[in-house]
């Protein structure tokens, strides 16, 4: 009985250099995504609320002190002139409060997120100009620039003028 023996080395046939390749790729792909991940972090988490706990007991009591108040307020939105209208409904003290700090916060994308002030108008509301139309849906956050209170709602931003509410709950 005749055996046949291969006389090529390893390094000179086809299935060691296909079996070595699988686990490479597998170990460029992960070194290519911990290079994404570090190029590029995530931008869901909102600043103030992962800068120590301390923060986060603040921002808990601006809401419970909103809540406690009963601050609320109506708001109308025009689209034509990127214009933010906020009524105080309840709780707010317009007199002592001539400016309200308003955050628009893009549910995944930091850089569309919208920080500005709002100044009281003479009919008690508060008027704010957007240099853009946002669109989508945002998280809106409404407090005073001394940090007395704060509230949260959602806001849709659809490219029409439209009417709505947002209270401390």
């Amino acid at each position: 009985m005749s055996q046949m023996t291969d006389s090529k080395p390893w390094h000179q046939q086809f299935w060691p250099w296909f079996l070595i390749s699988l686990p490479a790729t597998a170990v460029i792909a992960g070194l290519y995504t911990v290079f994404l991940a570090v190029q590029q972090p995530p931008d869901i988490v909102r600043d103030k609320i992962i800068t120590d706990g301390k923060s986060v007991n603040m921002y808990q009591e601006e809401l419970q002190r909103a809540k406690a108040l009963g601050v609320a307020f109506q708001y109308n939105f025009e689209a034509n002139a990127r214009q933010l209208r906020l009524t105080p409904i309840n709780g707010v003290d317009a007199e002592q409060t001539p400016l309200l700090n308003v955050s628009l916060q893009h549910p995944t994308l930091k850089a569309r997120d919208i920080d500005a002030i709002a100044a009281r108008m003479p009919d008690g509301g508060y008027a704010l100009m957007l240099a853009e139309s946002p669109s989508g849906r945002y998280r809106m956050q409404i407090g005073t620039p001394t940090g007395g209170w704060l509230i949260n709602g959602e806001i849709i931003f659809n490219g029409e003028s439209f009417d709505g509410k947002v209270q401390a709950l």
